[in-house]
């Protein structure tokens, strides 16, 4: 398998497993570049992604227009969360005492943390790993690790570091 097929799987079966009809797909700003490097707007709309959001909006718009219009019950929104990588049991927790209104039906990590150049090739977007003194930045230290982890479970890769 190479890096551009994993993250395109991934993204295909993320689509898949929230089923038919309209998608939004609410995304942060370096997922965003991800899916943007292995899938084009065309391809992505094909599978019914209409709306694109980059979850720091916060400008958003009521999309009262996308609601049944007469319906005995009021509509449910179920949420299907991905992760691009791995999700700690505190952050978990918070996240499931945060959904009172119990809409998540779903949370699924999947190993898409970095930017799919080409098949064999890949990039963290780090321009710099160190200061000029040679110490490391710590969030880019952690930003490295968790990338090239990453990178690593996608290709189903266990390596032995001596």
């Amino acid at each position: 398998m190479n890096l551009s097929q994993a993250v395109k799987q991934y993204v295909t079966q993320m689509i898949k497993d929230s089923g038919a009809g309209m998608k939004v797909l609410v995304m942060d700003k370096e997922t965003i570049s991800v899916v943007s490097m292995v899938y084009s707007q065309s391809e992505i709309l094909q599978k019914e992604v209409y709306l694109f959001e980059l979850l720091t909006n916060k400008g958003r718009e009521s999309m009262k227009h996308s609601m049944p219009s007469a319906s005995s019950d009021p509509p449910r929104i179920t949420l299907n969360v991905y992760f691009s990588n791995m999700l700690d049991r505190r952050a978990l927790k918070t996240i499931a005492d945060a959904d009172q209104l119990e809409s998540v039906r779903e949370m699924k990590e999947f190993y898409a943390d970095y930017l799919a150049v080409g098949p064999h090739l890949f990039s963290l977007s780090q321009p710099v790993c160190c200061d000029p003194g040679m110490i490391w930045k710590r969030e880019i230290y952690v930003r490295i690790c968790d990338g090239l982890t990453s990178v690593l479970l996608a290709l189903r890769k266990k390596p032995l570091i001596r």
